[in-house]
């Protein structure tokens, strides 16, 4: 289901390998973080975002969601718990979530 892909990101980024969250990303995929106000449009740029975002140790949980699944891609959105480390201590916020993915090759990639 596209519910379960945002679990396979979510084990991605608790591996802690940028490489391995990178390969959820199709091959000409942007990311749009929040916390930097920058469109990333390469996988070597989203790669590296997460050499950084990572040391944080992120995990999330949807609080709220809404899927809608097209012809060839899919989007998730709503609202999600974050927790993370920062300044030695575990903390948590929410925030909102929106992940399209697209069918690639012979699986969903976030697009």
């Amino acid at each position: 289901s596209i519910r379960a892909l945002f679990t396979l990101f979510n084990n991605a980024l608790a591996t802690r390998n940028p490489q391995i969250v990178a390969r959820r990303y199709a091959k000409d995929a942007i990311l749009l973080p929040s916390s930097n106000g920058e469109a990333l449009m390469s996988n070597e740029a989203i790669e590296l975002f997460y050499e950084d975002y990572l040391q944080k140790r992120p995990q999330k949980r949807i609080l709220e969601g809404r899927i809608q699944i097209f012809k060839g891609w899919a989007q998730d959105a709503g609202i999600c718990e974050i927790e993370y480390m920062s300044g030695g201590r575990r903390r948590q916020m929410k925030a909102r979530y929106s992940f399209v993915y697209i069918w690639e090759g012979h699986q969903w990639k976030i697009s």
